[in-house]
């Protein structure tokens, strides 16, 4: 789902790009996105400093995240901060850069909320092939093979990842019929995705774009949202 307008203020946004930039700036850049173009660096939360945290408490996204997903927050929760910007002299590729499933890394992820803390308006979208398409779509039904052999990640060489890109192109060209669903990145803009069950787990995969503007930066805050581990409900009853 996408969030009607903006949920939080381009100022709440700049403040929290403004606390996390040093941390950013020392975070090595991913080599398979360079092979792309792009400058990609992602960190948890907690790594971006005292500074960025308190911005986040005070930003209302924790409790955001928390009423959109239905899962409460919680201490420790899984939070990553990302940017995207094309590398200085890369060609201006418009196609994307990760395909995945955000049960990639941890199976107990059940829900996913995004906020984008900065305007691309050349590239940068996010987007998912596989979202409003019927069950016996080719795409949806080759990526949930690919999450019952269990890969998470398709590799951007892979046949699968070009018959994403297509579909990306094609949506935005305006193509009508089942072809995947895109999201602009707009500062303060929210959406949010269930990574579990049926068509929702088909949906769920999704890509970042490849970023096309000289100057421009894409910055999110994702909640990875998962239930409290068992141990800590034992201990506490």
């Amino acid at each position: 789902m996408l969030s009607d307008g903006p949920i939080v203020s381009a100022s709440t946004c700049k403040r929290l790009i403004d606390a996390a930039r040093c941390a950013v700036g020392a975070q090595m850049p991913c080599s398979l996105a360079a092979n792309r173009g792009q400058d990609y660096r992602s960190l948890p939360a907690e790594a971006c400093g005292p500074g960025f945290l308190a911005e986040l408490a005070a930003s209302g996204l924790i409790s955001a995240a928390a009423k959109a997903t239905g899962i409460a927050a919680r201490s420790g929760e899984d939070i990553m901060l990302a940017r995207t910007a094309r590398l200085e002299g890369a060609p201006a590729s418009r196609g994307v850069l990760n395909l995945h499933h955000d049960r990639h890394k941890r199976d107990g992820r059940l829900a996913t909320f995004m906020i984008n803390l900065a305007t691309v308006n050349d590239g940068g979208e996010t987007f998912f092939p596989a979202a409003g398409v019927g069950e016996h779509d080719p795409v949806a039904r080759d990526l949930r093979q690919a999450f019952e052999r269990g890969e998470r990640f398709v590799m951007p060489t892979a046949d699968l990842a070009t018959a994403c890109e297509r579909r990306l192109h094609a949506w935005r060209e305006g193509a009508t019929g089942e072809m995947g669903v895109g999201v602009s990145a707009l500062a303060g803009t929210a959406l949010w995705w269930d990574s579990v069950g049926g068509h929702a787990q088909d949906g769920a995969w999704h890509s970042p774009c490849l970023v096309t503007g000289v100057a421009a930066e894409k910055f999110t805050i994702t909640f990875f949202k998962a239930p409290p581990p068992v141990w800590s409900s034992m201990l506490l009853n």
